[in-house]
C-alpha cells in the first residue's frame, strides 16, 4: 500500500497529440459558446438576464475565458507552439515527454518546436 501523500505523489504526464486537443478543444468551445455568445448579444444590446448572466457577472468570468480550453495539470499537449505564449503554458522539457512515453528522437524533436 502506497502511503505517500497524494499531494506528494508524482504522475507521469499524459500525452495529448494535436488532432486529439484540437477536437476536445473545439467541442468545449461549442458546449461553452451556447452560453457565452448569447451574454455577450445581450450584452452589447444593454439587455440582461438575471439567470443566464450569473456565471459571468457573478463570478469575474469573461466569456473569453469560458470558451478556451485547458487540458488540466499533467497533459502534454503536442504540436501546440500556438500555446507558448498563452498565460500558464510552457515548452515541456525533453525528459518529461520521455516520462509521458515518447522515444529520446521524439522528444528531443518536439521540445526543438
Amino acid at each position: 500500500m502506497d502511503t505517500t501523500a497524494p499531494s506528494a505523489r508524482r504522475l507521469d504526464p499524459v500525452l495529448a497529440t494535436g488532432p486529439q486537443w484540437r477536437a476536445l478543444a473545439e467541442e468545449h468551445r461549442e458546449r461553452a459558446a451556447v452560453y457565452a455568445e448569447p451574454f455577450v448579444e445581450r450584452r452589447n444590446r444593454g439587455a440582461k438576464h438575471p439567470v443566464e448572466d450569473f456565471l459571468f457577472t457573478y463570478y469575474t468570468l469573461k466569456p473569453g475565458q469560458f470558451v478556451r480550453w485547458h487540458p488540466g495539470a499533467g497533459v502534454v499537449l503536442l504540436d501546440a507552439a500556438e500555446r507558448l505564449e498563452w498565460k500558464f503554458y510552457r515548452a515541456a522539457r525533453p525528459e518529461e515527454l520521455t516520462a509521458a512515453g515518447l522515444s529520446e528522437a521524439e522528444a528531443a524533436e518536439q521540445a526543438g518546436t
